[in-house]
């Protein structure tokens, strides 16, 4: 199963943050081919990221792993001989020679807590499989041979079907979707006071189109793409964001059954995050598809209401929140920082491409032990 996730913030020493920013970038620049960072070797990680912070003032090591962190991190050491040349540039690193140090000063720096988001709980080499079976799955589909095979199949005895929803169903599913937005807007309430659509950094009112810049959208090699944001906390909301955060952590707990966060299917994981004392919010995310996309599907309906209940505590912030596209682009541009290296281990696979897969793989697995099916392959 998918461990968790390592989030640690590193202080970078003073007057390290350019070679710092040049090696990152280097590494960033052969993800797979490089000799400091080989994490195709690494069976372990989903996702990883290297991305400086505060103009180089601190460092982000971010990852999304199966295991302990302790398993994590003897993966990353033994695959990674270049790794002591980048936390070199961080304030009192031990060293990776001594694994038991370096667990403790990486634990020390470590950021826990808020709420993770998984779309699935499979492993690495679970996906892995998953995914070929379902290659494998639709290469036999696609042969004339197996037409035959598939029109016998429907000797078997068709299952039940489950009767649409009934109309006293639809009108309760509709009315606790409005019971749920009027939640979601009296629970808003106590930021109100606190909001507004200046930008904290450009100190100006947003303009009515965002410019959105291009190092956003240009990895267009892969499927997925990176976030990584961090924005500054109202002090007099900082008590409603942990117990906001505490009640998202406790419901993201599992898996979502859809795979998606409130209807978005774009989403492999994040995690939200309060550092400092409560003085920031950080947010990392893996997902899919462009920029643009990314931000109009996580702003829309329900998910956005979702996402100003979060934000919303945070200095900056539209009134309107997520629903006044433009100042909440224009709140993310600001406080969006570029991953320097950024890994994924399945990067042409969408998340949609996925949860797929892991369901063929699961009815595949059931349909296999079903007695009626086992009986009728053992007549073929």
């Amino acid at each position: 199963m998918t461990g968790s996730d390592l989030t640690a913030l590193l202080e970078v020493k003073p007057g390290q943050a350019g070679s710092l920013r040049d090696l990152l970038l280097s590494i960033g620049a052969d993800v797979n081919g490089n000799p400091a960072l080989r994490f195709g070797e690494m069976p372990g990680v989903h996702f990883a990221r290297f991305t400086l912070l505060e103009d180089g003032r601190r460092l982000l090591m971010n990852a999304v792993h199966d295991g302990s962190l302790e398993q994590h991190l003897d993966e990353l050491a033994r695959h990674g001989p270049g790794l002591g040349s980048i936390l070199g540039h961080c304030a009192d690193f031990p060293g990776i020679d001594a694994p038991g140090a370096f667990r403790d000063w990486v634990a020390a720096h470590r950021v826990t807590g808020g709420a993770f988001f998984r779309a699935h709980a499979c492993s690495v080499a679970g996906v892995r499989r998953c995914l070929a079976l379902r290659d494998r799955i639709d290469g036999l589909l696609s042969l004339p041979e197996v037409e035959a095979f598939l029109a016998s199949l429907s000797r078997l005895p068709s299952p039940p079907r489950k009767p649409p929803p009934g109309r006293l169903a639809r009108l309760g599913s509709s009315a606790l979707g409005a019971i749920a937005d009027l939640l979601l807007g009296a629970l808003r309430l106590p930021q109100l006071p606190f909001a507004g659509r200046t930008s904290t950094r450009l100190g100006q009112e947003p303009a009515l189109t965002v410019h959105t810049p291009c190092w956003l959208t240009e990895r267009e090699h892969i499927v997925q793409n990176e976030m990584t944001i961090m924005l500054p906390t109202h002090p007099g909301l900082r008590g409603y964001l942990r117990a906001i955060l505490g009640a998202a952590g406790r419901s993201l707990k599992e898996p979502p059954p859809d795979g998606t966060l409130a209807g978005v299917s774009t989403v492999h994981f994040g995690r939200w995050m309060m550092i400092d004392g409560g003085r920031s919010l950080l947010f990392v995310s893996n997902y899919d598809g462009a920029w643009e996309s990314y931000i109009g599907e996580v702003a829309s309906e329900r998910v956005g209401k979702g996402l100003d209940l979060i934000w919303g505590c945070c200095r900056g912030y539209p009134a309107a929140g997520a629903g006044d596209i433009q100042a909440f682009k224009q709140v993310i541009i600001d406080h969006q920082a570029r991953a320097e290296v950024f890994y994924s281990a399945y990067p042409d696979r969408s998340a949609k491409n996925i949860l797929a897969a892991i369901r063929s793989a699961e009815t595949l697995e059931a349909l296999l032990e079903d007695e009626r099916v086992a009986g009728f392959l053992r007549e073929l």
